[in-house]
């Protein structure tokens, strides 16, 4: 067989490889998307006196909640045999100084059985005070911390 001819079929195999692995991420991003809904139903099923809003943006949950909800919330979160959120990546601050609610916190969470990422939001006034999730997630302790530091959110039961 020629030089030429076994390149040419080197060449149509890492092609068709190629090909199944584009199948294959496709699925994948399927799958994830199929379990991303899933996840909406369920935690729209288990809590629908806490969720004021859920959507679906760039392939992640994000939900809005009242800052009196946010332990339960949590909480259901991390110990739900369908969720299983055990990671909590970060707590992020934003003011909105035009809006009423003035201030939101993006809570980022992640599930490593499932792969899949949610966000809780909460949107509360300059004086209001938020729980603290700490007994939650300890290593939020430092999170909170940052927020104080960066937008004065106080957190209580902070430790």
């Amino acid at each position: 067989m020629s030089t030429f001819c076994r390149s040419l079929i080197i060449w149509n195999t890492s092609a068709s490889e190629k090909n199944k692995k584009r199948r294959n991420t496709s699925k994948i991003i399927f799958m994830l998307s199929n379990n991303i809904h899933k996840l909406e139903k369920v935690i729209n099923s288990e809590l629908t006196s806490k969720i004021l809003k859920s959507y679906i943006e760039f392939d992640e949950l994000l939900i809005e909640i009242n800052t009196s909800d946010l332990i339960d919330v949590l909480q259901f979160l991390k110990s739900n045999d369908d969720c299983k959120f055990k990671q909590l990546i970060d707590i992020a601050g934003v003011d909105y100084p035009e809006e009423e609610k003035r201030f939101q916190l993006v809570y980022l969470l992640l599930s490593h059985e499932n792969n899949l990422r949610i966000k809780v939001l909460i949107n509360f006034e300059v004086k209001e005070k938020i729980s603290s999730i700490v007994k939650v997630f300890p290593s939020a302790n430092w999170m909170e911390r940052e927020v104080f530091d960066m937008y004065g959110v106080k957190f209580e039961n902070h430790p």
